[in-house]
């Protein structure tokens, strides 16, 4: 059956980023994950809406004008190079919350905190799991559940 309801070149789910510096947040989002522009628009709130595309999927940046509130949020992206794009995204002013490190699940996964708050994990599947010994990342104090230790 077709998916008449999603236009062409979108998912079901696309992030829509607000950021007290949506130039900045753009600049980062191409700088580190290699993202290029797709779209950029004038609302009809006097802001701008921006389309990003990283690999295959969009996020959305609204800035100015009357937008939501600025929120952080936390995403995963999948990345040709994981080591390559963390060393970009420190290099871009991100804070590491986790170095590039092998996963017991198959992935090669590390994480920064943007300027904005956001986390952003980049990962990508290991060439082959099951050849390679699995070295946990090291983790740093940010914790990202509400749960309380007892």
């Amino acid at each position: 059956m077709a998916r008449t309801y999603i236009p062409n070149g979108y998912h079901a789910v696309t992030p829509y980023l607000i950021a007290s510096d949506g130039e900045r947040l753009i600049d980062f989002l191409k700088e580190v994950f290699l993202a290029k522009e797709l779209v950029r628009q004038t609302t009809g709130g006097g802001g701008t809406h921006v389309e990003l595309l990283v690999g295959d999927s969009r996020i959305m940046v609204g800035i100015g004008g009357d937008v939501a509130t600025p929120l952080s949020g936390m995403y995963l992206v999948y990345v040709p190079e994981v080591d390559a794009a963390h060393a970009r995204a420190v290099a871009a002013g991100a804070v590491s919350i986790e170095e590039p490190g092998d996963q017991p699940y198959g992935d090669r996964r590390a994480g920064v905190k943007d300027a904005f708050g956001n986390m952003w994990y980049m990962s990508s599947p290991l060439k082959k799991p099951s050849a390679r010994k699995s070295k946990p990342a090291k983790r740093s104090k940010v914790r990202t559940t509400g749960r309380r230790r007892k």
